[in-house]
Formats: C-alpha cells, structure tokens, sequence
C-alpha cells in the first residue's frame, strides 16, 4: 500500500477528474469536502495535533502525525483519542504502551493491529477492542483467541468474528449460538456437530434463511425448518431435500418471498398454476422457469398479473364485502346493470356496474378509487375470499 498521502492525492484526481466524465449529471462537487484552510497556524505540539484531526466532524483515515511528534506521548495520545489510527504513526514505544493502545480501540477495535505484539496479548486491551468490532479477534494473541470471555465479546458484536476463535470454542454451543444470534450465515463457521443442534440451527435461519445451506442433511429434511428458511429467504429452497421442494405449501411459501425461488421447485410445481402465478407477482421474470404451458399463458404475463390488484386468501390487504341489491322495477337501464353493495374502509357505498364486468375490473376500479391502486381483497356473498386466478371471471356468477 503506498502512503495514506499518496492513496488522498489518488482519490482526489478520480473525484476531481475521472467521475465527472463518467457520471456528467451528477454534481461531484457536492461530494468533494472542500481543502481545509486553517484560520491560524498552531503555536505549539498540541495544536499541531489538534489542527490535523478536528478540523472535521468525521476524522480522517489517518491524521498524518507529524514526524517530530511521534515521540512526544502527550501528543500522541491526544492524537489516537480523535482518530485511533493515528497509532500507525506513532512510534514502536507507544504502540507498546498500554494507555495509548486503549484510547485507540476504544475508537475503532481495528486499530489493534496497530498495537505491539505484547499488547495483543493484553486481556483488558483486546476485550476493549473486540467489543468495540468483534473482527478484532483475528489480531488477538492465539491465547486469546481461546479465551472464552474474549471470544464471546467479539461473536456478540460482530458474529462472523467466529472465523478467528480457535477450533475448540468454534464447538462450544454457547459460543456459536451468541455468533448466530448476530449473522445467521455465520454457522458454517461452526463446529459440524452444532450443525446438527436444531435450536442454533432455527437461530441462524431466523437471522439468515441462506444458513440453510450450512446445516446437517437431516436438518434439511426437516419441514420447520426450511419453512422458517425459505420465509426468510426464498431462494433457500435449493438448499431443501428433494421431498420438500415437491411439499406445495414449503414452494409457495418461498416463491411468495422471492419469485426465483420457482427455479428450485419440482418441476410438477412449476406447472402449478397458483404457484406461477405468485412467483410472477413477486418478480416478472420468474415466469421463465414455469412449465412451457404456463410460460405461454396470456393471464401469467406480468404485465396482466401486475395489473390484478386482487390479494387473495392469506395476503395482507383492506378488505371490501361485495352484495348485491335488488333492482327497481321497471328501470330498463338497471336491468343492463349489477347493482352492487360495497363495505370497505370508507364505509357502504353502492356501485353500478355493467352486467359483463369481470371481478378484476371491479378489484382495478376499487383499488384505483379508495387505495391508490393497492391490493385489496374481495369478499363475495357467501364469506367467499376471492382467489387473484379468479380475475379474468364474470362478476356476476358469484352474486346471482
């Protein structure tokens, strides 16, 4: 790596030359914090000090600490409390020294890699530093990467920190459940045998559906399991058993969360009309792993399923109660139309509408009239809570 005055001299011409001709509408200008100017020059050590490291809100990458203070401690201190890394300039006695080492990963936990050897070794030292950023861990003394108080303190900040414990706290349940606790993924970081343990493992896909690529075979047999998986990420479902990406209710539930999942159903599934249908709500291009039928049916197109605003059973939406009232004698016009009752959040109203009208025309009007084009779900005489395939059907066979 070449200095950090090279690497600011470096960005500067990408900033200042490159991305605007690159980017030309966008204003870099406005991402470019303007040179700082002091207002006077420092008169002594400190201000030296002070003057490279407050001049911003947010510290630089490194304060460049004057070569002629890199052995004054008082200097140096006051430097790593505004930006730890200004240890890196100071000299080996102070990246030795205790005090100094701890004002700097109290900062940033990072900067212990800037410490001394010896200082790796300090239990207080490190502890500060993990718990401030758990991937600290990986400059720790061996030793301390054994040492169970350190290491729950690193995984509870940060669990893939898990990556640096030693292989013996790498199986220790307490360990790995805190490590999952805080990133899910990070169980193939695990002992093989706590890839077995069912409670760590319905922890890491809670936090992770993906983790269910890292657990035992048995545990991907399992059916809470991976419906706990694919709910929080659909496209775990190529991490299922065989059995469990034929089950229908597992595959809708992962398609409802991610469309690509139907990539991973069994292929008797990805003929099922109701389970396409769901994956192309969720994204237009699922529609490329239906069964060729359904690739080519006119109602799976996403543009008409984007259209349908009909949630269906299950689907979070407001809630509109269809009847139908009796028609006035003798009203030539009324006999052409449905008089309709509508119970919805704004109350009762009464609709007419044309006899041949379909059930989605109704859900697009409703939806474009009371909630701005949102689903909503549509209840019909008989408490019957219409399906979204039901759409392209006349209104009036579920009122007459």
């Amino acid at each position: 790596l070449k200095s950090p005055r090279f690497n600011k001299m470096v960005w500067g011409i990408l900033f200042s030359k490159c991305l605007p001709e690159i980017f030309p509408e966008q204003n870099w200008q406005e991402a470019v914090p303007p040179l700082r100017q002091d207002s006077k020059a420092p008169q002594n050590h400190c201000e030296v000090v002070s003057a490279s490291v407050a001049n911003d809100s947010q510290p630089l990458p490194c304060p460049n600490l004057p070569r002629e203070l890199r052995s004054d401690r008082k200097a140096v201190l006051e430097a790593v409390g505004q930006n730890g890394s200004a240890l890196q300039d100071a000299s080996v006695e102070y990246r030795n020294d205790r005090e100094v080492v701890l004002a700097a990963v109290r900062l940033n936990g990072w900067n212990l890699h800037l410490a001394a050897e010896a200082i790796q070794s300090d239990h207080e030292v490190v502890l500060e530093a993990v718990q401030q950023d758990g991937q600290a861990l990986r400059f720790a003394a061996e030793e301390l990467r054994n040492d169970r108080e350190v290491v729950l303190a690193a995984v509870r900040s940060n669990g893939w920190a898990l990556q640096w414990a030693t292989e013996e706290l790498r199986g220790d349940r307490e360990v790995v459940f805190e490590a999952v606790q805080n990133a899910g993924a990070a169980l193939r970081l695990a002992a093989q045998s706590l890839r077995s343990d069912r409670e760590i493992v319905l922890e890491a896909i809670q936090q992770a559906g993906g983790a269910l690529q890292h657990v035992a075979k048995e545990l991907q047999s399992d059916r809470q399991v991976v419906l706990e998986a694919v709910r929080r990420t659909g496209r775990a479902l190529q991490w299922a058993a065989e059995d469990l990406r034929s089950d229908r209710e597992v595959v809708l539930e992962a398609v409802l969360q991610d469309g690509w999942a139907l990539q991973y159903a069994a292929q008797a599934l990805r003929g099922d009309r109701e389970v396409v249908f769901w994956a192309v709500r969720q994204n237009g291009m699922a529609l490329s792993y239906a069964s060729r039928d359904l690739a080519n049916d006119a109602e799976l197109q996403p543009h008409i399923v984007n259209s349908n605003c009909i949630a269906g059973q299950g689907i979070m939406a407001h809630v509109f109660t269809i009847g139908k009232l009796p028609q006035e004698k003798g009203n030539r016009h009324q006999s052409q139309a449905l008089v309709l009752s509508v119970q919805g959040p704004a109350g009762e109203k009464t609709l007419q509408m044309p006899r041949d009208t379909s059930c989605g025309e109704l859900a697009r009007i409703l939806a474009d009239q009371y909630l701005d084009g949102n689903l909503i779900s549509l209840v019909m005489p008989g408490n019957l809570v219409l399906s979204p395939l039901e759409a392209g059907k006349p209104l009036a066979n579920f009122l007459l």
